[in-house]
């Protein structure tokens, strides 16, 4: 916002080129993914397979009872908009989550994309990478894997 800020001011904007500025953020995700598939250990992943695919068996179930049976009853009007977001926002990212609900809602006609966001606002800074999040691992160390 400040480059943007500085060079809207001195006349430079025209130098800037929106697209690439755009595009930056998609490469730089892109480099993160390869680098963390890249250190991945293959061998840790085979001897943990089981307790892996238990898990991932566990999270699909939990999301689809979510969707089915606890949406409709948490939602009272349009609970599919509504929970589709936090069907995405389970499978790994609140982006995941919007685009369902613009999927589910391209007119943005039922506010579950405006009520999605404002739930981050509370959601993000304890779980979504937050204080809960920062002490799984030293819960984890000190309590144990069990």
């Amino acid at each position: 916002m400040l480059v943007q800020l500085a060079t809207t001011r001195m006349g430079l904007a025209r130098l800037i080129d929106r697209r690439r500025v755009n595009e930056a953020p998609g490469v730089a995700l892109d480099a993160l993914i390869l680098t963390a598939i890249g250190t991945m250990s293959l061998a840790a992943i085979g001897s943990n397979l089981a307790p892996i695919v238990i898990l991932s068996a566990a999270a699909i179930a939990w999301s689809v009872l979510g969707v089915l049976v606890i949406a409709p009853r948490l939602f009272r009007v349009r609970w599919f908009e509504n929970a589709i977001g936090d069907v995405g926002q389970s499978q790994g990212t609140i982006a995941t989550g919007f685009m369902l609900i613009d999927m589910a809602d391209p007119r943005k006609a039922t506010g579950a994309s405006e009520s999605f966001g404002y739930k981050q606002l509370l959601f993000e800074p304890f779980v979504g990478g937050g204080f809960i999040t920062a002490m799984a691992v030293p819960f984890t160390h000190y309590l144990g894997a069990p």
